[in-house]
């Protein structure tokens, strides 16, 4: 879908990513969170705006906040863009380390 939107030349002002762990389409070949992140960041990241917002989160427990950090900042120099991070406080709903793993990108 992504790459669709940009051969059409849509841009936006807030990006979310909370993609599955693992999925399968039909006639697509599987996602893996862990494998396949970077490339749905890159992809979003030439669909968003100058100054927009990107939020990263996932549920994978392979992928936490620094995992998610050290893939962001590959991909936003991949991409040559700019970003500030913003971590999410923890949620009082679940312990310390459990739950989803989120940041957000102000890109610049």
């Amino acid at each position: 879908m992504l790459p669709r939107l940009a051969r059409r030349g849509e841009k936006f002002d807030v990006i979310i990513l909370d993609p599955p762990t693992f999925s399968r389409s039909p006639g697509a070949k599987a996602f893996h969170v862990e494998e396949d992140f970077e490339k749905l960041l890159i992809d979003a990241l030439e669909l968003a705006e100058r100054d927009s917002h990107v939020l990263l989160s996932t549920n994978c427990s392979a992928v936490r906040e620094h995992a998610l950090e050290v893939m962001a900042r590959y991909c936003l120099k991949a991409t040559r863009r700019a970003a500030t991070f913003h971590r999410s406080s923890e949620l009082p709903d679940f312990p310390p380390g459990a739950g989803a793993s989120s940041i957000w990108l102000a890109l610049r």
